[in-house]
Protein backbone atom coordinates (compact mmCIF):
# COMPACT_ATOMS: atom_id res chain seq x y z
CA UNK A 1 0.00 0.00 0.00
CA UNK A 2 1.22 3.49 -0.81
CA UNK A 3 0.14 6.59 0.96
CA UNK A 4 0.39 9.70 -0.36
CA UNK A 5 -1.25 12.94 -1.92
CA UNK A 6 0.49 12.91 -5.05
CA UNK A 7 -0.81 10.28 -7.57
CA UNK A 8 2.35 9.76 -9.84
CA UNK A 9 4.73 9.45 -7.63
CA UNK A 10 2.67 7.40 -5.78
CA UNK A 11 2.31 4.94 -9.21
CA UNK A 12 6.71 5.68 -9.75
CA UNK A 13 7.16 4.49 -5.96
CA UNK A 14 4.53 1.29 -6.58
CA UNK A 15 5.95 0.44 -10.14
CA UNK A 16 9.71 0.77 -9.21
CA UNK A 17 8.91 -1.58 -5.89
CA UNK A 18 6.96 -4.13 -8.24
CA UNK A 19 10.14 -4.31 -10.78
CA UNK A 20 12.54 -4.41 -7.86
CA UNK A 21 10.93 -7.48 -6.71
CA UNK A 22 10.90 -8.99 -10.06
CA UNK A 23 13.87 -8.56 -10.77
CA UNK A 24 15.33 -10.69 -7.67
CA UNK A 25 12.61 -14.06 -8.68
CA UNK A 26 9.93 -12.34 -6.21
CA UNK A 27 6.11 -12.94 -6.67
CA UNK A 28 4.34 -10.36 -8.50
CA UNK A 29 2.43 -7.85 -5.62
CA UNK A 30 -0.80 -6.21 -5.34
CA UNK A 31 -0.60 -2.68 -5.19
CA UNK A 32 -3.42 -0.43 -3.84
CA UNK A 33 -3.18 3.62 -3.37
CA UNK A 34 -4.46 5.97 -0.79
CA UNK A 35 -5.10 9.56 -0.44
CA UNK A 36 -4.19 10.37 -3.81
CA UNK A 37 -5.79 13.63 -4.53
CA UNK A 38 -3.09 15.54 -6.43
CA UNK A 39 -2.87 14.88 -10.47
CA UNK A 40 -4.82 11.57 -10.23
CA UNK A 41 -7.38 11.98 -12.58
CA UNK A 42 -7.46 12.73 -16.24
CA UNK A 43 -6.72 10.57 -19.35
CA UNK A 44 -2.99 10.47 -18.87
CA UNK A 45 -3.27 9.30 -15.29
CA UNK A 46 -5.03 5.79 -15.70
CA UNK A 47 -2.89 3.87 -13.75
CA UNK A 48 -3.27 6.15 -10.63
CA UNK A 49 -7.29 5.50 -11.41
CA UNK A 50 -6.96 1.98 -11.44
CA UNK A 51 -4.74 1.12 -8.55
CA UNK A 52 -6.27 4.08 -6.30
CA UNK A 53 -8.96 2.76 -3.52
CA UNK A 54 -11.09 6.32 -3.04
CA UNK A 55 -11.42 7.99 0.81
CA UNK A 56 -12.69 11.17 0.95
CA UNK A 57 -11.08 11.60 4.42
CA UNK A 58 -7.85 10.65 3.40
CA UNK A 59 -7.68 12.83 0.07
CA UNK A 60 -8.05 15.82 2.34
CA UNK A 61 -4.49 15.91 1.88
CA UNK A 62 -3.89 18.09 -0.59
CA UNK A 63 -5.14 21.14 1.71
CA UNK A 64 -3.23 20.03 4.33
CA UNK A 65 -0.24 19.71 2.27
CA UNK A 66 -0.73 23.87 1.48
CA UNK A 67 -1.95 24.91 4.47
CA UNK A 68 0.65 24.28 7.39
CA UNK A 69 -2.33 23.90 9.68
CA UNK A 70 -3.93 20.98 9.31
CA UNK A 71 -6.33 19.73 11.94
CA UNK A 72 -5.38 16.62 13.77
CA UNK A 73 -8.33 15.43 13.89
CA UNK A 74 -8.79 14.92 10.33
CA UNK A 75 -6.16 13.55 10.06
CA UNK A 76 -7.12 11.14 12.18
CA UNK A 77 -10.28 10.43 10.88
CA UNK A 78 -8.29 10.07 7.68
CA UNK A 79 -6.23 8.02 9.05
CA UNK A 80 -9.09 5.68 10.29
CA UNK A 81 -11.06 5.57 7.17
CA UNK A 82 -8.05 3.95 5.36
CA UNK A 83 -7.38 1.87 8.22
CA UNK A 84 -10.80 0.30 9.98
CA UNK A 85 -13.32 1.38 7.62
CA UNK A 86 -11.78 -0.74 4.89
CA UNK A 87 -10.01 -4.05 5.94
CA UNK A 88 -10.84 -6.18 3.02
CA UNK A 89 -8.87 -3.52 1.01
CA UNK A 90 -6.97 -1.02 3.64
CA UNK A 91 -4.07 -0.95 4.90
CA UNK A 92 -4.63 -3.54 7.61
CA UNK A 93 -4.21 -6.36 5.07
CA UNK A 94 -1.20 -4.93 3.23
CA UNK A 95 2.45 -6.09 3.60
CA UNK A 96 4.50 -3.30 3.02
CA UNK A 97 3.38 0.49 4.04
CA UNK A 98 4.69 3.03 1.88
CA UNK A 99 4.10 6.58 3.19
CA UNK A 100 4.94 9.86 0.79
CA UNK A 101 4.17 12.80 2.95
CA UNK A 102 5.68 13.51 6.42
CA UNK A 103 2.56 14.75 7.99
CA UNK A 104 0.34 11.86 7.62
CA UNK A 105 3.15 9.40 7.86
CA UNK A 106 4.04 10.59 11.20
CA UNK A 107 0.47 9.76 12.59
CA UNK A 108 0.15 6.46 9.96
CA UNK A 109 3.64 5.09 11.65
CA UNK A 110 2.81 5.77 15.31
CA UNK A 111 -0.77 3.79 14.60
CA UNK A 112 1.51 0.61 13.29
CA UNK A 113 4.55 0.69 15.42
CA UNK A 114 3.90 -2.37 16.95
CA UNK A 115 2.40 -4.24 13.46
CA UNK A 116 3.95 -6.60 11.83
CA UNK A 117 4.23 -4.75 8.37
CA UNK A 118 7.42 -3.61 6.85
CA UNK A 119 7.32 0.06 6.53
CA UNK A 120 8.93 2.40 4.48
CA UNK A 121 9.19 6.40 3.78
CA UNK A 122 9.50 8.51 1.17
CA UNK A 123 10.57 12.19 1.39
CA UNK A 124 10.93 13.66 -1.60
CA UNK A 125 10.33 17.30 -0.73
CA UNK A 126 11.06 19.39 2.50
CA UNK A 127 10.28 16.58 5.38
CA UNK A 128 8.19 20.23 7.12
CA UNK A 129 6.16 21.00 4.32
CA UNK A 130 2.65 21.26 5.18
CA UNK A 131 3.86 20.71 8.98
CA UNK A 132 2.83 23.26 11.49
CA UNK A 133 5.18 24.93 13.47
CA UNK A 134 3.47 22.91 16.31
CA UNK A 135 3.86 19.79 14.78
CA UNK A 136 7.33 20.06 13.38
CA UNK A 137 9.19 18.52 16.52
CA UNK A 138 7.35 15.29 17.01
CA UNK A 139 7.46 14.80 13.16
CA UNK A 140 10.97 15.26 12.93
CA UNK A 141 11.72 13.52 16.02
CA UNK A 142 9.32 10.81 14.63
CA UNK A 143 11.32 10.65 11.63
CA UNK A 144 14.94 10.72 13.40
CA UNK A 145 13.48 7.68 15.91
CA UNK A 146 12.43 5.66 13.12
CA UNK A 147 15.32 5.92 10.74
CA UNK A 148 17.83 5.22 13.53
CA UNK A 149 15.46 1.98 14.24
CA UNK A 150 16.55 0.52 11.02
CA UNK A 151 13.07 1.62 9.48
CA UNK A 152 13.61 1.83 5.68
CA UNK A 153 13.74 6.17 4.64
CA UNK A 154 14.41 7.64 1.68
CA UNK A 155 14.56 10.84 -0.27
CA UNK A 156 13.67 11.54 -4.07
CA UNK A 157 16.89 12.94 -4.71
CA UNK A 158 19.92 15.11 -3.36
CA UNK A 159 18.16 18.27 -2.77
CA UNK A 160 15.84 16.40 0.02
CA UNK A 161 18.25 14.50 1.27
CA UNK A 162 20.51 17.64 2.34
CA UNK A 163 17.49 19.25 3.85
CA UNK A 164 16.38 15.68 5.72
CA UNK A 165 20.17 15.98 7.05
CA UNK A 166 19.61 19.88 8.16
CA UNK A 167 16.40 19.08 10.09
CA UNK A 168 17.20 16.01 11.45
CA UNK A 169 21.19 15.36 11.39
CA UNK A 170 23.09 12.26 9.99
CA UNK A 171 24.15 9.27 11.62
CA UNK A 172 27.24 8.98 13.96
CA UNK A 173 29.25 7.75 11.81
CA UNK A 174 28.29 10.33 8.79
CA UNK A 175 25.76 8.43 6.53
CA UNK A 176 22.70 10.17 5.67
CA UNK A 177 19.62 9.00 7.70
CA UNK A 178 17.65 9.09 4.56
CA UNK A 179 19.76 8.39 1.41
CA UNK A 180 19.12 9.49 -2.30
CA UNK A 181 17.49 7.04 -3.76
CA UNK A 182 15.98 8.05 -7.51
CA UNK A 183 13.08 6.00 -8.74
CA UNK A 184 13.17 4.49 -12.06
CA UNK A 185 10.80 2.99 -14.49
CA UNK A 186 12.14 0.04 -15.71
CA UNK A 187 9.15 -0.95 -18.04
CA UNK A 188 9.53 2.34 -19.64
CA UNK A 189 12.80 1.91 -20.01
CA UNK A 190 12.74 -1.77 -21.52
CA UNK A 191 9.96 -0.23 -24.19
CA UNK A 192 12.15 2.57 -25.04
CA UNK A 193 14.84 0.43 -26.40
CA UNK A 194 12.55 -1.14 -28.83
CA UNK A 195 11.20 2.64 -30.30
CA UNK A 196 14.11 4.50 -32.72
CA UNK A 197 15.37 7.97 -31.66
CA UNK A 198 15.10 10.19 -34.50
CA UNK A 199 18.51 12.17 -34.48
CA UNK A 200 17.81 14.11 -37.65
CA UNK A 201 14.83 15.45 -36.41
CA UNK A 202 14.57 18.99 -36.74
CA UNK A 203 12.60 19.59 -33.43
CA UNK A 204 13.32 19.96 -30.01
CA UNK A 205 10.94 19.24 -27.01
CA UNK A 206 10.07 22.18 -25.14
CA UNK A 207 9.83 19.64 -21.94
CA UNK A 208 8.73 21.28 -18.87
CA UNK A 209 6.02 24.41 -18.82
CA UNK A 210 5.15 25.38 -15.43
CA UNK A 211 3.80 28.50 -14.10
CA UNK A 212 7.26 29.62 -13.06
CA UNK A 213 8.26 29.54 -16.51
CA UNK A 214 5.19 30.52 -18.31
CA UNK A 215 5.95 33.97 -16.60
CA UNK A 216 9.37 34.33 -17.21
CA UNK A 217 10.02 36.94 -20.16
CA UNK A 218 13.66 35.95 -20.68
CA UNK A 219 12.67 32.19 -21.45
CA UNK A 220 10.20 33.15 -24.35
CA UNK A 221 13.02 35.35 -25.50
CA UNK A 222 15.48 32.37 -26.04
CA UNK A 223 12.98 30.40 -27.22
CA UNK A 224 11.54 32.64 -29.93
CA UNK A 225 15.12 33.49 -31.13
CA UNK A 226 16.11 30.03 -31.52
CA UNK A 227 13.12 29.36 -33.52
CA UNK A 228 13.95 32.03 -35.39
CA UNK A 229 17.54 31.74 -36.53
CA UNK A 230 18.34 28.35 -35.60
CA UNK A 231 17.49 25.29 -38.03
CA UNK A 232 15.65 23.21 -35.16
CA UNK A 233 12.04 24.39 -34.46
CA UNK A 234 11.19 24.29 -30.46
CA UNK A 235 7.69 22.29 -29.84
CA UNK A 236 5.39 22.50 -26.97
CA UNK A 237 5.23 19.08 -25.06
CA UNK A 238 2.15 16.50 -25.83
CA UNK A 239 -0.47 15.76 -22.78
CA UNK A 240 1.60 12.45 -22.38
CA UNK A 241 3.19 10.32 -19.51
CA UNK A 242 4.26 8.15 -21.55
CA UNK A 243 1.81 5.03 -21.16
CA UNK A 244 1.91 3.75 -24.35
CA UNK A 245 4.14 2.71 -27.30
CA UNK A 246 2.63 5.74 -29.40
CA UNK A 247 3.40 7.80 -26.97
CA UNK A 248 7.03 6.88 -26.01
CA UNK A 249 7.41 7.09 -30.20
CA UNK A 250 5.81 10.39 -30.54
CA UNK A 251 8.47 11.76 -27.90
CA UNK A 252 11.46 10.07 -29.63
CA UNK A 253 10.55 11.37 -32.84
CA UNK A 254 12.07 14.99 -31.44
CA UNK A 255 16.01 15.36 -31.27
CA UNK A 256 16.11 16.64 -27.74
CA UNK A 257 14.24 17.78 -25.32
CA UNK A 258 15.19 20.88 -23.22
CA UNK A 259 14.06 20.85 -19.08
CA UNK A 260 14.77 24.16 -17.28
CA UNK A 261 14.21 22.87 -13.40
CA UNK A 262 11.90 25.16 -11.61
CA UNK A 263 11.82 22.81 -8.14
CA UNK A 264 14.25 20.31 -7.30
CA UNK A 265 12.04 16.84 -7.57
CA UNK A 266 10.15 16.38 -10.93
CA UNK A 267 8.83 13.29 -12.44
CA UNK A 268 8.87 14.21 -15.91
CA UNK A 269 12.79 14.74 -15.55
CA UNK A 270 13.14 11.15 -14.84
CA UNK A 271 10.85 10.17 -16.94
CA UNK A 272 12.65 11.65 -20.18
CA UNK A 273 15.63 10.16 -18.68
CA UNK A 274 14.13 6.80 -18.71
CA UNK A 275 13.09 6.79 -22.28
CA UNK A 276 16.92 7.83 -23.67
CA UNK A 277 15.82 11.50 -25.00
CA UNK A 278 18.78 13.79 -24.42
Amino acid sequence: AVVGHHGPLSVRVASTMRSALLAVGAEDISVRLFGQCHLCEGAACGECQRLRVRSDAAERACGWFDSFDAPEDEIREALSDIVIRRQDDGLVSANVLVCLFSLFCHYLFEAFRDAEQHRMQVVYMNPLHGVSEALAEPVLYGLRRRALAGEALFSMDAVTAALVEYHIGARDDGRPLAPSSTLFDMRRYVASLAEPWDASSGTVLWANQSMVLLHCHMLWLVRNFVNARAAIEIVDPPASDFGNVDELSATLRHRACIFIPDTPSQNLFLDLYEIGLP
